[in-house]
């Protein structure tokens, strides 16, 4: 993705896959690329991989849905497949049969047909067994658990949005899922019909299955936590920057009343993944919050350094020119301020008024290999204001972007 051409990264990727497979590059029972694969090949990273991928199967599960909602019984689809790693490689198999194997006997031929054809008779090509054999037909009464299936919005929208549709994307039903997490599955209506937000332990479980952040799933979770020592500053570590929820990312910026404070060398990630994310910033700016954002610059000594540590030379500086016009469209907007860093980061520091996402920089590897901390400000709490300190030390010390000079 070396050409701007306007259209986000993540859905060129996307683009790509889908005329793959119409055109049946990738016949019955053949292999889709891996992630790795895939990265190489459009140059881009594995945040906007796993993005393409998503939408594909986004796309599909919308479509099932609404032949699910109108057809004859069917059952649901299996879980999607989750990428647990770079090397993740997706089977088009088969059709399956009354010993099918879910998702994953999803032809290529019949993937092809759905993507072009908007999967019109796809309710009747596939026999898709849901978890734990449950097997449900559509709901009749919308916003109820009828039959055990997750309730279906209709008109009516759901308390709890969030979880439903995570609930529908990866095909969970009700008891299936109530299972999976060990509470009832009135329990698991209530969380969605009428916004009732669990206990911690059993949110982050839940969250865990779905793939999820508890707080994105419940804003209210982090809100309910008395602001001691009980659980301290630390609400959870990623063991690389790809596993974190995209959804994460967005909904932190969306949360933010006060101040958003972003200290990266690109972070080219967040736009590539979120396309809305410069206007969700330039929202907040309108809304009155503060929002101050460092890139490295592109023209330093260190910029130049951590390029040739990353193995990728001039790339890092031709990523920070990127991620400068994707946010072009809001230069000028209030509130807003943009500067040129020529420090060695340890850190990459994103602040949301009392949350923070704090990415380490490790020695030859590019940031999304390392590990992502989760932090909340409490009382009495040194961590987070250490890194919010490391902040404005960098900020003191910047220099002011100026979008009419371009530099």
């Amino acid at each position: 993705m070396a050409n701007w051409t306007g259209r986000p990264a993540y859905a060129q990727v996307a683009d790509a896959l889908r005329a793959q497979i119409r055109s049946g590059h990738y016949p019955p029972g053949s292999q889709l690329p891996s992630y790795e694969a895939l990265m190489r090949k459009h140059e881009v990273s594995v945040t906007v991989v796993r993005s393409a991928v998503r939408e594909l199967k986004t796309e599909l599960n919308r479509r099932l849905q609404r032949v699910h909602a109108s057809a004859e019984p069917i059952e649901p689809p299996a879980q999607l497949p989750q990428a647990r790693g770079h090397h993740r490689k997706f089977v088009l198999g088969e059709p399956t049969g009354p010993q099918g194997r879910g998702w994953a006997g999803a032809t290529a031929a019949h993937l092809a047909a759905g993507l072009s054809a908007g999967f019109g008779g796809i309710g009747h090509a596939f026999n898709l067994r849901g978890h734990a054999g449950h097997r449900y037909r559509a709901d009749r009464t919308h916003g109820t658990s009828y039959d055990g299936n997750v309730p279906v919005t209709g008109r009516v929208a759901m308390p709890n949005e969030r979880l439903r549709a995570a609930l529908v994307r990866d095909g969970w039903t009700l008891p299936s899922f109530a299972e999976a997490v060990a509470v009832d599955p009135k329990t698991v209506e209530r969380w969605i019909t009428k916004e009732r937000t669990p206990h911690r332990r059993i949110a982050i479980a839940a969250a865990k299955r779905l793939g999820e952040d508890p707080v994105y799933l419940w804003p209210g979770l982090d809100r309910r936590v008395v602001a001691d020592d009980t659980y301290g500053e630390v609400i959870t570590i990623y063991t690389e920057r790809s596993a974190v929820p995209n959804s994460l990312w967005l909904s932190l910026l969306q949360g933010a009343r006060q101040s958003v404070d972003i200290l990266v060398y690109a972070g080219l990630h967040l736009p590539e993944a979120h396309p809305s994310w410069a206007k969700e910033i330039q929202k907040k700016c309108h809304e009155g919050v503060r929002v101050r954002i460092a890139f490295g610059d592109p023209d330093s000594t260190q910029v130049r350094t951590r390029g040739e540590e990353e193995g990728v030379g001039e790339g890092l500086a031709a990523r920070i020119r990127y991620a400068l016009a994707w946010h072009r469209p809001i230069f000028g907007s209030p509130n807003l301020s943009i500067a040129f860093h020529s420090t060695v980061l340890y850190n990459s520091v994103l602040r949301f008024d009392d949350q923070m996402l704090v990415n380490p920089h490790i020695y030859s590897m590019p940031a999304f290999r390392a590990p992502v901390v989760h932090l909340r400000r409490i009382r009495g709490g040194p961590l987070f204001d250490t890194y919010a300190e490391c902040f404005e030390n960098v900020w003191a010390q910047s220099r002011q972007f100026d979008p009419a000079a371009g530099s």
